[in-house]
This record gives C-alpha cells, sequence and structure tokens, in this order.
C-alpha cells in the first residue's frame, strides 16, 4: 500500500535560479538589458558586474556563455540561454535560463529602463 504519511514531503524549488537569496533569471534581464542600452556585446568573455545592473551583490559578476533558440517554426519557439555567476574566491556557478520567445522580448524591452 502506499500511504502519504510515508512518503517524504518534495522540497519546495525556489522560482528561477537562486543564488544567494537572488534570482539569477532577473539579474540575466538587467545584464542584458544594460548591455543592449550601451550597446555591448552580449556574448563576450567579460563577465558584467551585477551591482552594475542594480543587483546588490558586490564583487560578483556574471557572464552570458551560449545563446540558442529552439523550435522555431513551431507556435511557442523558447530562448535558452547559458550563463554563469562569478564571485570572487569562490567557483563559477552555471545556470541555464529558458523561457518562450515572446515572453522574453517583453521582459528585455529596452524601454523598462
Amino acid at each position: 500500500m502506499d500511504f502519504k504519511f510515508f512518503q517524504k514531503p518534495k522540497p519546495i524549488r525556489p522560482p528561477g535560479n537562486m543564488y544567494l537569496m537572488f534570482n539569477m533569471d532577473d539579474a540575466l534581464i538587467n545584464v542584458i538589458r544594460w548591455k543592449q542600452y550601451h550597446n555591448i556585446e552580449i556574448l563576450s568573455d567579460v563577465g558584467t558586474e551585477l551591482a552594475m545592473v542594480n543587483v546588490p551583490i558586490v564583487n560578483c559578476w556574471l557572464r552570458i556563455t551560449g545563446w540558442r533558440n529552439w523550435d522555431l517554426n513551431s507556435p511557442s519557439p523558447t530562448v535558452e540561454i547559458n550563463y554563469s555567476v562569478i564571485e570572487i574566491n569562490t567557483r563559477a556557478m552555471n545556470f541555464v535560463f529558458r523561457m518562450e520567445e515572446q515572453e522574453f522580448q517583453r521582459r528585455i524591452d529596452i524601454t523598462g529602463i
């Protein structure tokens, strides 16, 4: 028999990719907006300091390492972005961001700055 009280409760997963109590997906959107506003190449070897994009984490950088568009012919194409969060004296944390392209475009709309 399968009793609920014998099962371990499933941990509640926080939304997005969390690091130091911040949603790094939101930080990624801020970095992309900032790079567009300053006309800086989005995919580069140089990270963007998170304090520069209104994320209150000092000595921490975000670097976008890859960008893919999935199913361009489907009704809901998807964007996938690989990025790393680098903090001084720690190793890089790697994250993957996935979102429908239309919602992604709405969130990075430059008028939101």
